[in-house]
């Protein structure tokens, strides 16, 4: 059964990653049509800002009340190597429904992020946060 603390850090996360999706799904729209980028370059683009954002909203509001031995710049570094996994997850999916379903980029695009969304969290919480996963 998940605690309340761990369901609270799940809520925070989730929050933290819709904000974070709002801002990439920004920067993939104006990228790709204001720019005129390549929507799957724009789409690494708009994720790596996404990730930095989210690790410091994460490491100060989500995960800020953990006693944590690693530096910060370790869990950057975790945190944005476990991101590249979700990059590649979403990316993935996002090519694969807009070339084979005819579906709009940044519809796909959200069906991407929630795959890797499940990837980030889990991975995050026993490697990036919790030296010996989560209490």
């Amino acid at each position: 059964m998940t605690s309340l603390m761990e369901r609270s850090r799940i809520l925070k996360f989730s929050a933290s990653m819709l904000a974070a999706v709002l801002l990439a799904e920004g920067i993939l729209f104006m990228a790709t049509e204001l720019l005129g980028l390549f929507y799957l370059f724009s789409a690494a683009i708009a994720m790596e800002a996404a990730v930095l954002f989210v690790f410091f909203l994460n490491d100060v509001w989500t995960f800020g009340d953990t006693e944590n031995t690693r530096s910060r710049r370790s869990r950057l570094l975790r945190f944005n190597m476990i991101a590249t996994g979700g990059l590649l997850i979403n990316t993935a999916i996002l090519f694969d429904i807009t070339g084979a379903f005819g579906v709009w980029y940044l519809t796909a695009n959200l069906v991407g992020v929630a795959c890797a969304f499940t990837w980030n969290y889990l991975m995050n919480i026993h490697w990036s946060w919790y030296p010996d996963g989560p209490a």
